[in-house]
């Protein structure tokens, strides 16, 4: 097309934006959007050109940064590592630890490396459990006031509030499936005033089996009428109750026929 101060121009058509530009080449290219008035150019031509030193000292800017990113990167990949010993200890303690939970996988013979002679022999026989306790299905813990414990059921958990005797107090079911059962546990226990720290941990199934027995003994109690059974408290609170309307019935009639006397 032409040249401007020792630039070659070229122009062209933007088929995206549907607008005329102008390439401004030198060792590099600017371009332009072109008007109607050909004085309006001319000026767009001159103030790209006069942009071109201070882009040039930015650009400058930036390559020094970079440069003397990349001298302190090379320093620091040449220098050694300070915790290379520690890192080397940890991966040790990381490998015997893996070792042990691969033993807790295997029987114990297989875990002594035993060969096939002495299983033959029965130089190592199989630990049977002291405790029967049942399949973790849940969590438990001591709360400082007595137990808690909850277990996943269908749409959320299931949870139960015991007393420091095991015996249930309450209950009920959270609706949230969605985050771990010790998190769940947490927010239940925080709604009832009791922080996580006073939370300990103890065996689910262990748990269980105490608040059986405490159930059972409970039932026995009943049985052997020294203790009476939920429903006969009830029907003693109720007549408590009537009694106590009867009374106030009373009062009210005897107070409105002194009035009226």
């Amino acid at each position: 097309m032409g040249q401007f101060s020792g630039f070659s121009l070229n122009a062209f058509f933007d088929r995206a934006f549907a607008r005329f530009m102008l390439n401004i080449k030198g060792q590099c290219s600017h371009r332009i959007e072109l008007g109607k008035d050909a004085l309006g150019n001319i000026q767009r031509i001159s103030n790209a050109l006069a942009k071109i030193s201070e882009e040039l000292k930015k650009a400058r800017q930036k390559l020094e940064n970079v440069q003397r990113q990349l001298a302190v990167a090379k320093e620091e990949v040449e220098k050694p590592f300070v915790k290379e010993a520690e890192l080397k200890d940890k991966l040790e303690r990381l490998a015997e630890l893996n070792v042990l939970l691969n033993m807790d996988e295997k029987s114990p013979v297989d875990a002594a490396g035993l060969d096939e002679e002495d299983r033959e022999d029965g130089a190592v026989q199989a630990e049977e459990p002291e405790d029967s306790w049942e399949e973790e299905k849940g969590y438990a813990c001591e709360t400082g006031k007595g137990y808690f414990a909850i277990q996943e059921t269908e749409g959320g958990y299931d949870y139960t509030f015991y007393d420091q005797d095991y015996k249930a107090l309450d209950g009920g079911v959270y609706e949230n499936p969605d985050i771990p059962i010790w998190e769940a546990a947490e927010e239940i226990l925080a709604d009832e005033g009791i922080p996580s720290e006073e939370m300990v941990t103890v065996g689910y199934g262990w748990l269980m089996e105490k608040a059986e027995r405490a159930g059972q003994a409970e039932i026995e109690e009943v049985k052997n009428g020294k203790r009476k059974s939920v429903l006969a408290d009830l029907k003693e609170r109720q007549t408590k109750i009537k009694r106590r309307e009867n009374t106030a019935d009373n009062a009210k009639e005897y107070e409105r026929k002194g009035q009226a006397l």
